[in-house]
């Protein structure tokens, strides 16, 4: 995942260092995903923001309060190319459940 834009729902956060948290976040694209921000993300609202990174845990940053009628414009580092994304309504959410089991 190289600089994607997301839009989703944090579901669960925990402190980590300083300034930072642990973020679970629920998207229409992925799932949930999990990720490093900064501190004070909103709990299930929906969100606006950027994914990277190539493992598990992703880094998220330019999290923002998605509004139903506002639309974003960002630009992919990488590869330059301008994804425009639209918030939408989640009445039809569909993914994928996944169970992890901790021994």
């Amino acid at each position: 995942m190289r600089n994607e834009a997301l839009i989703g729902y944090l579901l669960h956060q925990r402190p980590y260092q300083e300034k930072r948290a642990l973020y679970y976040l629920f998207s229409q694209q992925h799932g949930v995903i999990h990720g490093i921000g900064k501190k004070g993300a909103p709990l299930f609202m929906p969100l606006q923001l950027f994914s990277t990174g190539k493992r598990d845990l992703k880094t998220f940053s330019q999290i923002n309060i998605a509004s139903q009628h506002a639309t974003q414009t960002g630009i992919a580092k990488d590869d330059g190319i301008a994804t425009v994304l639209e918030a939408l309504p989640y009445e039809n959410i569909t993914g994928q459940h996944h169970m992890r089991r901790c021994i």
